[in-house]
């Protein structure tokens, strides 16, 4: 899924901004220069948020 940014603007209000299709604090990073245009409200926090993609190797050798 492509990462997507939904801006609302509501006069007189800060800017709700939605992400959806990342992981983990990465939409921190995407949402990050639209605080240069002014205030950004955080509305919640989706449970993408808060899974992580982990990824573990581990080898395991066997003597005959």
């Amino acid at each position: 899924m492509e990462p997507t940014i939904k801006i609302t603007l509501k006069l007189g209000e800060p800017m709700a901004v939605e992400v959806s299709g990342v992981r983990g604090n990465s939409c921190q990073s995407l949402t990050k220069p639209l605080e240069k245009l002014g205030s950004v409200a955080i509305l919640a926090l989706k449970p993408e948020y808060f899974s992580q993609t982990v990824s573990s190797t581990q080898t395991i050798t066997q003597s005959l």
